[in-house]
């Protein structure tokens, strides 16, 4: 049965055969900015938003059902509306808002948030304490989140809340500011269903149980705009309603950019009577990608500039004992040598000395211009075929696999298996830690001299205590800029090891920051102990190319090409006549509306 709490009376007439409802008050009241009036007729007008959250409902998904005429209510308000099939969620794992995802972005208008953070309609009624707030939620636990500052909350089937929503907008008198009704039929159906096909020619597509439900829900939104728009003064209260979902339903992330993940993927709709229809597609997978640098460049013959990690018994890479758990590592970074040349002996190491023997660490290098890598007495060659060559100006990804597990030692550049003789692997059955003897290392250690001036640049070191799947390395080698992407990434766990060394913020400076989760940046365990120290004589270069091998951090304007979640929180502080004030930390930004006619309104 469902639920409706009650706790105050507000309008009761209003509200006839539901019950009644809270009322909270404050009296600080806060004046914002109106901003995308037509003209000043439409000034004097007490706006209102209607938002309806589709849980589960992907922007594919709600594509298809359009396409094939399963979601008519929707294709209709198109007609006046801005939205697009390519809306981005928050997809992290740490929801601190509800269980579900999606709704942390709704509910507290943030990408970064706390346990603490107030919520959208906490800071609604810290502006204005006459707001009145109606939330009709499918979900009890969406309900609850509301339940403090709602001043009505209704609980129930999807049936049972578009009854609810009916009869609130239909009836006679005040409406609130900002009604939120939730459905969840469609997550329903995904979860018992599937979101996507699985397999087959329709793989990738979603399901036909997730099209019926989408369906089922248009036809309840169709009854809710319906009660909506016969309201007597629903011209004069001027509604902004909004359609979206809180996230893309199926848990795959992966994709050559966030536009491409399905969990991210969400539709967004805004819809008003004097608006125009206007589609917002995502940006191209390449746009946005030349690669900015800011990183020490450590020079040649006899030269001793490098970066050390302050504590040298960290990042060890020590053989498990028999009966231990069996730890492997991966080590990548990215080189370039901006003048060519043909030598260099050490990129990254962990070695007491230059040709590491026995006991006396690793090193990943270069000989003439090919990568090297040793250990234990031995040299491992590459291919050393034409995609093997490093000194053409170019950045290339190097990356070194020491997999105890397998007894294994693979190296690859650019993503592709790079060992002498087309070999699988090197056999690895010797411990090449050093302990706390020495400290990992960019760049020159005792006894490397090179042979000639070359000079080289080494940025987005990674150390991961895990082997990474030769697999994933071809399909993400490109990848910089890790910590933006965090839990998104799928071994941000096992990376205990981060240095971009590329970040302008860093520039000139005496430290390489750790921007691991474990590391200073993020305040973790090896906060300055696993910061790499630079020496004095280390040189800056700067500089910004597109690179075939590099994949840099999508810039702030990429992610906001398409309607994000955290948006719909401030378009509707907008519409309802209050600045967002820069103290919040809201990460959203208002869109352009298309109004047909910024004149005549028409």
């Amino acid at each position: 049965m469902r639920n409706i709490l009650i706790r105050t009376i507000w309008k009761l007439a209003v509200f006839c055969g539901m019950g009644a409802t809270l009322c909270a008050c404050n009296d600080d009241l806060v004046d914002g900015l109106r901003t995308d009036y037509p003209n000043e007729d439409f000034a004097y007008h007490k706006k209102h938003v209607l938002w309806i959250v589709v849980d589960g409902a992907s922007g594919t998904a709600v594509r298809e059902a359009n396409n094939d005429r399963k979601v008519m209510t929707l294709k209709g308000m198109m007609e006046k509306a801005l939205y697009t099939f390519d809306g981005l969620a928050d997809t992290r794992s740490d929801t601190l808002v509800g269980s579900r995802l999606g709704w942390d972005n709704l509910l507290t208008g943030m990408l970064e948030r706390s346990s603490d953070t107030p919520s959208v309609l906490e800071r609604l009624k810290g502006l204005d304490g006459e707001s009145r707030i109606a939330v009709l939620a499918s979900e009890r636990e969406f309900s609850d989140l509301c339940k403090d500052e709602a001043d009505m909350i209704c609980w129930g089937t999807d049936e049972q809340i578009t009854e609810d929503a009916e009869a609130i907008l239909s009836a006679t008198g005040e409406v609130p500011s900002l009604t939120i009704i939730e459905y969840n039929g469609v997550q329903q159906a995904g979860l018992e269903a599937g979101f996507i096909v699985p397999e087959g020619e329709r793989a990738g597509w979603p399901t036909d149980e997730v099209i019926v439900a989408l369906s089922e829900t248009d036809q309840r939104i169709g009854r809710v705009m319906a009660a909506l728009q016969a309201r007597p003064d629903y011209a004069a209260e001027d509604w902004l309603v909004v359609v979206t979902s809180n996230y893309g339903g199926a848990t795959d992330n992966t994709g050559e950019s966030v536009y491409e993940m399905k969990d991210r993927n969400t539709f967004t709709l805004m819809y008003n009577e004097r608006f125009g229809e206007e589609r917002i597609l995502a940006p191209s997978s390449d746009e946005g990608l030349v690669y900015k640098y800011f990183t020490p460049a450590y020079s040649g013959t006899g030269a001793t500039d490098y970066a050390k990690v302050n504590d040298p018994s960290l990042f060890d890479f020590k053989l498990p004992a028999e009966g231990e758990d069996t730890t492997s590592y991966t080590v990548q970074f990215m080189v370039c040598y901006p003048n060519g040349g043909e030598n260099w002996l050490d990129f990254v190491s962990k070695a007491i000395q230059t040709e590491p023997r026995g006991g006396e660490g690793w090193e990943t290098g270069a000989e003439y211009f090919r990568l090297l890598s040793r250990f234990d007495g031995k040299r491992i060659w590459t291919i050393q075929d034409q995609a093997s060559v490093l000194n053409d100006k170019k950045w290339h990804v190097l990356t070194v696999v020491f997999d105890y597990k397998k007894q294994q030692f693979r190296q690859y550049t650019d993503g592709h298996l790079d060992l002498h003789g087309n070999a699988e692997f090197e056999p690895l059955t010797v411990d090449v830690s050093t302990g706390d003897k020495v400290p990992l290392t960019i760049g020159q250690i005792f006894r490397s001299n090179t042979s000639t001036t070359v000079q080289i640049y080494v940025t987005n070191v990674q150390v991961y205590d895990v082997a990474l799947p030769a697999d994933f390395i071809a399909e993400n080698y490109k990848l910089s800029g890790l910590d933006e992407l965090g839990k998104d990434y799928p071994y941000w766990d096992n990376l205990i090891g981060y240095w971009p060394c590329d970040r302008e913020e860093d520039y000139e400076g005496e430290v390489l920051p750790d921007y691991s989760q474990y590391g200073s940046i993020y305040g973790g365990p090896n906060a300055g102990k696993s910061d790499m120290t630079l020496s004095s004589n280390v040189l800056w270069q700067q500089g910004m190319s597109e690179e075939t091998n590099v994949k840099p951090p999508y810039s702030k304007t990429y992610f906001q090409t398409s309607i994000n979640l955290v948006d719909i929180p401030f378009q509707t502080f907008q519409w309802l006549g209050f600045t967002v004030p820069d103290a919040w930390g809201w990460t959203g930004i208002g869109r352009t509306l298309p109004y047909k006619d910024l004149t005549t309104n028409d």
